[in-house]
């Protein structure tokens, strides 16, 4: 069973021309450039967000602005891993990393370490992502991150369940969800009742699938989010489906297909009408 989440913000757009003259500042143009790459990535214009991404990249590199030049870098990798292009993404992550790695900030090294983790992942590099995320997450308890402790361990279960070592990647998406609910992270909460419910529908224990994923429903309900919303449901009532409990199974599975028709999400409404069918 997967679990997505689609998140998706406009923002008005802009001239990037505008206020600037020959006057201005190399970090003035900088910061513009990254703010304008941020917008332009929120409104999934990605080529824009690249260009004026490498634009900001390559002033505070010129004004050896390491920091600065780090930040950059880890949006380049956002943009590739949201277009599938995790080599590139790895590429960029790994520049984020070079560049602070003689900075005392520990919790941005720890989100680079943790950045490079899910390129390794995505690269299928299991092993590689286990030692970076591991790395993180160490560097995240000995500053008392809360939230990015969450975090890695989320991620560490990711691998596990990838290399099919559901025991372990069960454990670790317990403690990614008692660290959420310590800092009531409501969202995190869902999705790791989530990432819990697919073990047990691996290990087919579908009463427990069903605990665990009517638990994530009902927090995205209160977050509103309809796009996670709907996934939940159609997941749901294939689970009741299973269970023999049809009459619930097309209900819930159309009302997920609702859902994500209001949204747009076309790839979940044709998954709601496969698993309906």
């Amino acid at each position: 069973m997967n679990f997505l989440l689609f998140i998706v913000l406009l923002i008005p757009s802009f001239s990037y021309a505008a206020g600037f003259d020959d006057n201005t500042s190399d970090t003035t143009l900088a910061d513009s450039y990254f703010q304008q790459g941020d917008s332009c990535r929120i409104e999934e214009r990605f080529d824009d967000a690249l260009n004026r991404y490498f634009e900001a990249a390559a002033l505070y590199d010129k004004n050896d602005m390491k920091g600065k030049a780090a930040v950059v870098y880890n949006r380049i990798g956002k943009v590739y891993r949201l277009t599938g292009n995790y080599e590139k993404a790895l590429e960029s992550d790994i520049k984020s990393l070079q560049l602070v790695d003689n900075l005392p900030s520990s919790k941005n090294k720890a989100l680079y370490l943790n950045n490079i983790g899910i390129d390794q992942y995505r690269l299928h590099n299991f092993d590689k992502a286990l030692e970076f995320l591991n790395e993180s997450l160490q560097m995240r308890k000995a500053i008392n991150d809360r939230v990015g402790i969450a975090d890695a361990a989320n991620n560490i279960g990711m691998v596990y369940d990838d290399k099919g070592e559901s025991e372990k990647a069960l454990d670790y998406y317990t403690k990614a969800l008692d660290y959420y609910k310590e800092i009531n992270d409501l969202d995190g909460m869902a999705a790791a009742y989530n990432n819990i419910a697919g073990i047990y529908f691996q290990k087919q224990e579908l009463d427990k699938v069903l605990e665990y994923a009517l638990k994530s429903l009902d927090i995205r309900k209160k977050l509103k989010n309809k796009r996670n919303i709907a996934f939940n449901m159609i997941n749901i009532g294939s689970v009741f489906n299973e269970l023999g409990k049809t009459d619930s199974a097309i209900s819930y599975i159309n009302q997920g297909i609702e859902l994500a028709k209001e949204v747009g999400t076309l790839p979940q409404v044709r998954y709601g009408y496969k698993t309906l069918s």
